[in-house]
C-alpha cells in the first residue's frame, strides 16, 4: 500500500511540476518555486491519504487518541528513540546526497535545476516500479 501511494504521489508530482514550473491554465510560470510547491503538495497529499486509509482500515499503525496518552511514558520514548535513530541517520545521509545534487544543478542554472526537478520524480517512479517488479519476479540466482 505505501508503494502504491508513493507511485501516485510521484505521478501527481510530475503533473504538478509540469504545470507549476512552466505555467498554464491561468497559473504563471513559477520555475524552481513551482517545483518546490509541487513536491510539497504531492507529498502532503500522500501523507493525508495514507493516514486516512490506515484509519479506515482500522490498521494497527493507524493513529489513535490512546497513542497520545502513551507519550508521557519515558520507557516508550526510549524504545522509540532506539528504533528511529538509525533510520534518521540513514535518511539524513540520503537527504544530504540529494541536497548536493540540487546544489550542483542549481550552480548550473535555473533551467537546469527546473529540469532535474522534473526528472527526479520520474526517477523515483521507475525505482518504485523496479522494486515492485523485483518483489514479484523470482531471480534464478536467488536459489543458489
Amino acid at each position: 500500500m505505501p508503494l502504491l501511494f508513493s507511485v501516485v504521489a510521484i505521478i501527481l508530482n510530475i503533473v504538478l511540476n509540469l504545470w507549476l514550473i512552466n505555467g498554464g491554465f491561468g497559473v504563471p510560470a513559477m520555475g524552481v518555486a513551482g517545483a518546490a510547491l509541487a513536491t510539497t503538495i504531492s507529498r502532503g497529499v500522500q501523507a493525508v491519504v495514507m493516514v486516512v486509509m490506515l484509519v479506515k482500515m482500522d490498521h494497527f499503525l493507524a493513529v489513535r487518541l490512546t497513542d497520545f496518552y502513551q507519550a508521557n511514558d519515558l520507557k516508550e520514548w526510549r524504545k522509540l528513540i532506539i528504533l528511529i535513530v538509525p533510520m534518521m541517520f540513514s535518511f539524513g545521509v540520503w537527504a544530504l546526497g540529494s541536497f548536493c545534487y540540487q546544489l550542483i544543478f542549481g550552480r548550473l542554472g535555473t533551467n537546469e535545476l527546473a529540469v532535474i526537478s522534473m526528472l527526479l520524480p520520474l526517477e523515483g517512479m521507475f525505482l518504485s516500479l523496479f522494486l515492485v517488479l523485483l518483489r514479484h519476479v523470482q531471480l534464478p540466482l536467488a536459489n543458489i
